[in-house]
C-alpha cells in the first residue's frame, strides 16, 4: 500500500511540476475537464484532471464531506497542475470536490465529481435472512447488514428447478430489505444475498419459501347502465370454489359484433382486436360506448390463468340508442397548414366536431351551417375572408379524409390580414332547438420568412476617450410564403453579446406599419466596448450574429454586426 501511495504521489508531483507555460491567449479561462477521483487506501483520495487553459495562475479546490458544508479554497495548486493527493483522511463517506482555474483577472467555471470513501478492510456476510409472502403478489426479504464498507448487496434468485438468476437485483450499500413484486408462478422461491465491493463478494446467506395463491377458473360479465347511452361492463374473477381472486390479472375485452362506431373506452373499435385492462381485487371495469346508429352488441371477456388456460364468457343482446347533437367544438388549421390559392390568398381547413350528450359522434349526414363575422363590425362579413357555408357530418376534407361526428369546410383569407381576428359560427339542429357555437380565431401565419438588415453593420471605437456603447438599428421585415407583409407578428431577438433597447421586454417586438410600409419593425441594438477584444492586432475585431425568431412559427434569420476596436 505504501508503494501505491508513493507511486501516486510521484505521478502528482510530476504532473504538478510539468512546465505548461505558454503565451497569453485573448480568450478567457477555461474550466478544467475530465475530473477523476480514486481511493488509494483508507486515508487518501487521488484527484486527476485535464488543464484546458494556458493562462491560469493556478487551481482552486473546494471539498465537501458527506452533509457538511463546502470547504471553499480547501487547497490551492499551481499553474499547469493536473493532480492533487488528498491525504490523512479519517472520515468514511461521500467526498465531493470542485476544481476551477484562476488568475489575477478572473476565475473559470468549476468541474465537479464525488466518490464514496469506504473502509476497504471490512466486508462481512449478511445474516438472519427472513422470507415472507405478502398477500398474493410479493415476497419480502430482510437480513442483517454486518459490513461497514460494502458498495451494495447482490441478490440471486431461483424459481423451482430452474437455473439460478444471478445478479437478479443489485441494491445500494446499507440495504437490509428487498420486495420481489408481481410474482406469477406458484413455486418454491430460493434467494441468496451477499455483500460486495467492486469485484469482491462476501459469503452469501440463503433462504427458501413456497409462494402460492388461488388461480382463476371462472369469469362473469355484468352490464350496468352508465347513462341512457353508454354501458359499464364489469368482469369478476373467481377460483374453482367461487372465491374472489384478489390477485391482479390482465383481462381482455373483445367486440363480437355491434353497430357502426361502437367502442370500448373510446379506444377499441371494430372486431379485429381486443382491449386489455388490469383487474383490481378480482374486478375489471370498462365502458362500452355506442356508435352513430342504434343496434345490439355482443362482447366477449377472457383471461389466461397460470396454466395458460383461456377462461372466457360472452354477453349478448346489449342494446344501444343514438343521441341528438348536444355540443360543438370548432377547430381551424394552424400555422403552415394553408394551401396557396394565388393572389396572396390562403385556404385553411375548418372542422366542427359534434357529439351527443354522452360524448358520442352524431349521425352521418347531419346538416351543419358555417358563417364568419368581422368582430370589429358585428353583424357584417369581413371583406378579406370567405367561408363555405353548407356542410354535413361525415363529408370529406381537402385530403379526402372523413371522420365520425365531424363536418369540414374551408376558410379563404388574404395573407395581408394574417394575425387579424375572425368570429366563426357553427349551427346544427339539436334535440329541442338549434345549437349555435362561436369561436374567435386569428388568421394564422403561413410559411413565414424574415428579412434582416443592420444599419450600420459595423461599430468602431477609434479614440481612447470614446468608451461609451455603440448602437446599430435592425430592420425586420416579416413576410408569408406569398410575400405578403405581415403585421402584428411577434418576434424575439437574441445575440451572444449586446442587448436590444426599448419596450417593456426589449427582446420582444411586434411588426406593424412603418413609414407607410407593412410588416416592419425597427429595433436598436447596443454593444459595449469591452465586448470587442482590444488590439493588438489593430484593430481588435469580432463579429456577432443577431438572431430574430418568429414566435410560434419556428422560423428565424440572423444578421451580422462587426465590432472594431482601434485603441485599448
Amino acid at each position: 500500500m505504501r508503494l501505491l501511495i508513493t507511486f501516486a504521489l510521484s505521478i502528482f508531483i510530476f504532473l504538478s511540476c510539468t512546465d505548461t507555460s505558454t503565451s497569453p491567449e485573448e480568450e478567457g479561462l477555461k474550466k478544467p475537464s475530465d475530473l477523476v477521483l480514486q481511493q488509494l487506501d483508507n486515508s487518501s483520495i487521488l484527484l486527476l484532471w485535464e488543464d484546458e487553459s494556458d493562462n491560469e495562475t493556478g487551481f482552486e479546490i473546494d471539498r465537501k464531506v458527506d452533509i457538511n458544508a463546502w470547504e471553499f479554497n480547501y487547497q490551492i495548486v499551481g499553474e499547469g497542475a493536473t493532480g492533487y493527493l488528498d491525504t490523512n483522511l479519517t472520515v468514511f463517506g461521500e467526498y465531493q470536490y470542485r476544481i476551477s482555474s484562476y488568475n489575477s483577472f478572473e476565475e473559470s467555471e468549476f468541474i465537479e465529481s464525488s466518490i464514496q470513501f469506504r473502509d476497504q478492510d471490512t466486508l462481512a456476510a449478511p445474516s438472519n435472512l427472513v422470507l415472507h409472502q405478502i398477500e398474493d403478489l410479493s415476497i419480502i426479504l430482510s437480513w442483517n447488514d454486518n459490513s461497514s464498507a460494502e458498495e451494495g448487496f447482490c441478490i440471486d434468485r431461483k424459481i423451482g428447478d430452474n437455473a439460478w438468476e444471478e445478479n437478479f437485483q443489485i441494491l445500494d450499500a446499507n440495504s437490509s430489505m428487498f420486495i420481489d413484486e408481481d410474482l406469477i408462478e406458484i413455486e418454491d422461491y430460493t434467494y441468496r444475498v451477499k455483500a460486495f465491493i467492486g469485484d469482491e463478494f462476501s459469503d452469501s446467506i440463503e433462504g427458501e419459501i413456497y409462494f402460492y395463491y388461488n388461480d382463476v377458473e371462472i369469469i362473469t360479465l355484468e352490464v350496468a347502465q352508465n347513462n341512457s347511452i353508454s354501458k359499464t361492463l364489469i368482469a369478476t374473477l373467481y377460483d374453482e370454489n367461487m372465491n374472489l381472486v384478489v390477485r391482479d390479472y390482465t383481462v381482455w375485452f373483445k367486440i363480437i359484433h355491434g353497430p357502426d362506431g361502437i367502442n370500448i373506452n373510446y379506444t377499441l373499435f371494430g372486431t379485429d382486436d381486443s382491449l386489455s385492462v388490469q383487474s383490481e381485487n378480482g374486478v375489471a371495469v370498462v365502458t362500452l360506448n355506442p356508435g352513430t346508429v342504434a343496434g345490439t352488441a355482443a362482447i366477449e371477456t377472457y383471461v389466461y390463468n397460470l396454466q395458460n388456460n383461456r377462461i372466457s364468457v360472452i354477453k349478448s343482446n346489449i342494446v344501444f340508442h343514438s343521441g341528438p347533437p348536444d355540443n360543438i367544438e370548432i377547430v381551424i388549421g394552424g400555422i403552415d397548414s394553408g394551401i396557396d390559392m394565388g393572389g396572396g390568398v390562403w385556404q385553411i381547413e375548418v372542422a366542427a366536431i359534434i357529439n351527443d350528450a354522452w360524448g358520442n359522434p352524431v349521425n352521418y349526414n347531419t346538416a351543419v351551417w358555417f358563417s364568419v363575422e368581422d368582430p370589429q363590425f358585428p353583424g357584417t362579413n369581413p371583406d378579406w375572408a370567405t367561408l363555405e357555408a353548407e356542410a354535413y357530418v361525415g363529408n370529406e376534407n381537402a385530403n379526402g379524409d372523413s371522420l365520425e361526428g365531424v363536418a369540414f369546410t374551408v376558410l379563404n383569407y388574404e395573407g395581408s390580414h394574417t394575425n387579424d381576428s375572425l368570429l366563426i359560427y357553427v349551427e346544427v339542429s339539436g334535440a329541442t332547438s338549434t345549437l349555435v357555437e362561436e369561436v374567435l380565431v386569428t388568421a394564422p401565419l403561413q410559411f413565414g420568412q424574415v428579412d434582416l438588415v443592420a444599419t450600420p453593420s459595423h461599430l468602431d471605437w477609434i479614440q481612447g476617450s470614446n468608451t461609451g456603447p455603440k448602437e446599430t438599428t435592425i430592420r425586420v421585415l416579416v413576410l408569408d410564403g406569398q410575400n405578403n407583409p405581415i403585421n402584428g407578428q411577434t418576434v424575439y431577438f437574441s445575440c451572444p453579446a449586446g442587448m436590444p433597447i426599448g419596450g417593456i421586454d426589449p427582446y420582444i417586438g411586434i411588426t406593424g406599419v412603418e413609414n407607410g410600409q407593412s410588416g416592419l419593425l425597427y429595433k436598436q441594438y447596443s454593444f459595449q466596448k469591452y465586448e470587442c477584444p482590444p488590439p493588438p492586432p489593430i484593430p481588435g475585431q469580432v463579429t456577432y450574429n443577431i438572431e430574430v425568431l418568429i414566435l410560434g412559427a419556428g422560423v428565424s434569420d440572423t444578421v451580422p454586426v462587426t465590432l472594431y476596436r482601434y485603441v485599448d
